[in-house]
């Protein structure tokens, strides 16, 4: 009589054991914390890495193998919300609330009075 493997996969604590067709194979794993992406900088989702074999996996129960650069997530980037409209081409994220300033204010004098349309500052030529 033939002994069959079958495939198995049952969490222990922390670890889970695999049972496979190669051979078994008992993994112990250790949880790499993740946390979030921000405006400038990249998050990591968490990940399982055996400290046996160095195997990496997304999931505690050793179903779905990845990589360390796999698990990276990239920074969001700022989302800038409209502008503020006092004539100054600002730029607030959404996100953080960072105010950029991109430029020289911009006034407008569509009726000729030498004044801006919006604030009534006086445009000089």
């Amino acid at each position: 009589m033939k002994k069959i493997c079958l495939i198995l996969t049952m969490i222990v604590t922390l670890g889970c054991v695999s049972l496979a067709l190669a051979g078994c194979h008992s993994h112990t794993l250790e949880k790499t914390e993740g946390y979030s992406a921000t405006c400038t900088k990249d998050g990591l989702a968490e990940y399982y890495t055996c400290i046996d074999c160095g195997e990496v996996f997304a999931d505690l129960e050793c179903r779905e193998k990845t990589t360390p650069k796999a698990q990276k997530i990239s920074a969001v980037g700022h989302i800038s919300a409209s502008d503020d409209g006092d004539c100054t081409t600002s730029v607030t994220c959404r996100s953080c609330d960072k105010v950029f300033i991109q430029g020289l204010p911009s006034h407008t004098d569509s009726n000729g009075d030498k004044k801006c349309d919006l604030c009534k500052t006086e445009i000089k030529d």
